[in-house]
């Protein structure tokens, strides 16, 4: 399994955008592109939606030795034996964890600024639209890897 100080991209699943019978497809693309982390987003989702999802996004996943984070839902590690969770400060501050880990960049990261991201020091990277409404997902999962 890919550990974190070797995972420099880091794509996201968001319902927002892949619809949940795509998701299967999505993430295979974006594993063969060579994401190093994937998280599964699925906000305002009830677990009986996003427990399936995360089960079948494992499966792509662990044999590829991706790690997968689960968005909101820390109690569904155990269940699917996910990797990870991504929670706000909020969560963090009910679980009171103290968690020390690379820092990742997020928010608005596209292949038309990522150089002004790593031109300010930043080397991992967590990328959204860009991937997922990429032409060819897996090719731009491609290009944007090949910069880091």
């Amino acid at each position: 399994m890919n550990t974190l100080d070797h995972c420099f991209l880091y794509g996201i699943v968001d319902l927002g955008y892949v619809q949940p019978e795509a998701v299967p497809d999505v993430a295979q693309k974006l594993v063969r592109g060579g994401i190093d982390l994937l998280q599964l987003r699925a906000k305002n989702k009830p677990l009986e939606v996003i427990r399936p999802l995360a089960e079948g996004m494992l499966r792509i996943t662990q044999p590829a030795n991706v790690p997968l984070i689960i968005n909101d839902h820390p109690q569904l590690l155990r269940e699917v034996n996910a990797e990870g969770c991504h929670v706000g400060l909020g969560d963090l501050k009910k679980l009171r964890t103290k968690v020390k880990i690379p820092v990742f960049c997020i928010g608005g990261i596209k292949e038309t600024n990522f150089t002004q991201v790593t031109n300010a020091g930043g080397e991992r990277v967590c990328i959204v639209s860009d991937l997922l409404l990429a032409p060819d997902i897996n090719a731009r999962t491609r290009a944007i890897k090949a910069f880091l």
